[in-house]
């Protein structure tokens, strides 16, 4: 890890600064947040963001800095589960980033729209998978904070259905540890109709 500045951030319908320290010979402390347990991210310099399930233990933040992907978090259940889920994830993301920039590089019309209607559909298809990887994760895992943060970061997608939401927040575990994401579910259900 590089010394410099790491930033321990939340993302409750905006970033927030929690909290920052000096990175020194690969070491750094940071006071611990409230409340938990929650998901919060680590940003190292100016653009490399590490989710972290900060629950009370102490952790530790492994990898290459040059290399996002190789960046690991551990020290507690969450961050087992969360490493596993973003593993999963991370082909299907770098399929859709890359699908991203040929789409903004193509005209949506002429002689190129049935290629741009085909690369758009895959776009598709692979949320899709993404949705169902985060469903296959939260029936795997349905007392753990990461399915709790998974149910909760639905809540700002407008295209997805409340009873959808619904249906993947009864597949948590009724007797799970109370945390942020489970708080921020129980709101939005008392606000719906």
């Amino acid at each position: 890890m590089p010394d410099g500045m790491v930033y321990l951030m939340r993302y409750d319908g905006g970033a927030e600064i929690i909290d920052s320290a000096h990175v020194n010979g690969g070491r750094f402390t940071i006071r611990q947040p409230g409340p938990l347990p929650d998901i919060y991210f680590f940003r190292f310099g100016e653009g490399i963001y590490v989710p972290v399930a900060v629950e009370g233990s102490e952790l530790y933040v492994t990898g290459d800095f040059d290399l996002i992907y190789t960046i690991r978090v551990t020290g507690s259940p969450g961050n087992e589960a969360l490493e596993a889920l973003l593993s999963t994830m991370r082909p299907y993301e770098i399929m859709l980033r890359t699908l991203r920039l040929e789409l903004q590089e193509m005209p949506p019309a002429g002689p190129d729209s049935l290629t741009y209607r085909n690369l758009a559909l895959k776009q598709d298809s692979i949320r899709q998978l993404i949705r169902g990887v985060r469903s296959d994760f939260i029936k795997h895992y349905p007392d753990n904070l990461v399915s709790a943060f998974l149910v909760a970061s639905i809540l700002a997608d407008s295209t997805a259905a409340r009873s959808d939401i619904n249906a993947l927040a009864d597949e948590l575990d009724p007797k799970m540890m109370p945390s942020m994401p489970l708080e921020r579910i129980r709101k939005w259900q008392e606000m719906q109709p």
